[in-house]
């Protein structure tokens, strides 16, 4: 009788650890799609802030009195004092050395600071689990034998 329900609960045990904690479980399921909507938001905020950049770019190239104001603005220029344009060749994106490096650790070093608070690695969890398992079926064991 006790062997079946050893048999039943280490079954019990190891669906759930298959369901809940394997690298297709519902824990890595919901990190994943946190990080989609996070990532998914981030490039909105992006698409968005480029748009913006991209209107006052087309305004102060074209417009002598916005480049002006701009000018006076952040570089504490005095009216009377006139203003040069220089036109500046474009250079393409791939060849610019702005995005050449591995920004992966910051923005994960960011995105962890954003949470509220930090989530264990998912081999911790997995090592607690299986030592509580381990524990509770030798309980069992000995229990049901005596």
């Amino acid at each position: 009788m006790y062997k079946t329900i050893m048999v039943a609960l280490f079954l019990a045990f190891v669906f759930t650890y298959m369901a809940v904690l394997s690298s297709t479980g519902l824990v890595e399921k919901k990190n994943l799609e946190d990080k989609l909507r996070n990532l998914k938001a981030e490039v909105e905020r992006l698409e968005f802030e480029n748009r913006t950049l991209d209107s006052r770019h087309h305004y102060l190239k074209s417009d002598e009195k916005a480049l002006a104001m701009e000018a006076r603005k952040h570089y504490y220029i005095p009216e009377y004092a006139k203003i040069i344009k220089f036109i500046e060749p474009e250079v393409p994106l791939e060849s610019s050395s702005v995005f050449s490096g591995d920004n992966s650790k910051e923005l994960s070093f960011m995105n962890v600071k954003q949470l509220k608070y930090q989530i264990p690695p998912m081999n911790t969890i997995k090592v607690f689990y299986i030592f509580t398992v381990a524990i509770v079926g030798i309980g069992l064991f000995f229990k049901f034998k005596n």
